[in-house]
């Protein structure tokens, strides 16, 4: 490899295994690009156009946090999402009218725990408890939280629960949880994973009679979490939100299909909730979308039946 391809392709190392900013990242990895003609008498002017990058990009991710942890309004309702459970609905009267509770001495969930497979509709459930509680909307990722730079991980945690106290009405949602609540050992001891799960128990713990405040986690592996998230008092509400039954899935297709023009009816997308079985939300959605992509193909103005039937073959549904 030529010494300047070297430098390089050193610097795009470092910076994959340091920096924690993407976003970023992929610019530096633009600005690299403009550097292709690298010769001995560019040389110099190229090492420290890389290493001022590389210094730009490490001050960059020590000041930037997760991307979505931000609030976010959503139109979601509790018609949007044809059968929820009824933990759910509980849930919202609970944070609505939680002095009615208080009353007979009931102590509200401050944790709800959302488990089941991928694409069932849990941040759909996380948006929905929020919107129907008149509630901001903060989301974050597990994996946002843990880097490698020690205290980062606990830092963004009591940054992401700081913003959400000033709230009226807060709903945290933190997806993918397991990334940083999983089963501690004794090897994990100290750790940033274990730090950052240190902290968000100490931030479940400090809200305890707080009223405006709400946590969501969600996950696929309940069986990985440490039992320190599960005990009363933290996630002491676990739903779980399964793929939708034929009712549901019905109704979810009628929605999706009512967002394009579709040409059939409801006893077409009676056939196809049958022929669907065990497909979740996401997946009904993106067998809609994908019917949509094939009439546009045939350069119809219209989606048939057929070219949803065409399109779950296509999508290899067992």
């Amino acid at each position: 490899m030529h010494d300047m391809s070297k430098v390089v392709y050193s610097f795009l190392v470092s910076a994959l295994v340091f920096f924690p900013c993407q976003a970023v990242l992929i610019d530096i990895v633009q600005d690299l690009a403009l550097l292709a003609e690298i010769n001995e008498q560019n040389r110099k002017a190229v090492v420290e156009k890389v290493y001022a990058l590389f210094d730009q990009a490490k001050k960059a991710g020590a000041s930037s946090e997760p991307e979505t942890v931000q609030k976010s309004a959503s139109p979601l309702r509790f018609s949007d999402l044809p059968g929820m459970p009824l933990e759910v609905r509980e849930i919202v009267d609970f944070f609505k009218d939680s002095a009615s509770y208080a009353l007979v001495g009931a102590r509200m969930p401050r944790g709800i725990l959302l488990f089941g497979p991928p694409g069932t509709g849990k941040t759909s459930v996380a948006r929905v408890i929020a919107h129907e509680c008149g509630a901001q909307f903060f989301s974050a990722c597990g994996s946002e939280f843990v880097e490698v730079y020690v205290g980062v991980g606990p830092k963004r945690v009591r940054e992401l629960f700081e913003k959400a106290k000033k709230c009226e009405k807060a709903v945290i949602f933190i997806d993918e949880i397991d990334a940083i609540g999983g089963r501690r050992d004794e090897r994990a001891a100290g750790n940033e994973y274990a730090n950052t799960l240190n902290e968000l128990l100490n931030q479940l713990d400090g809200f305890v009679h707080s009223e405006n405040l709400l946590v969501i986690g969600a996950t696929n592996r309940l069986d990985i979490l440490d039992p320190a998230l599960l005990r009363p008092g933290r996630f002491d509400r676990i739903v779980r939100i399964g793929v939708p039954s034929k009712e549901a899935r019905l109704a979810i297709l009628k929605r999706y299909c009512a967002e394009i023009p579709f040409k059939g009816d409801e006893a077409s997308l009676d056939r196809l909730a049958t022929q669907t079985e065990g497909w979740s939300g996401a997946e009904l959605q993106n067998l809609v979308n994908e019917g949509a992509i094939r009439a546009a193909r045939r350069k119809s103005s219209e989606v048939q039946e057929q070219d949803l039937l065409d399109a779950k073959a296509a999508l290899k549904r067992h």
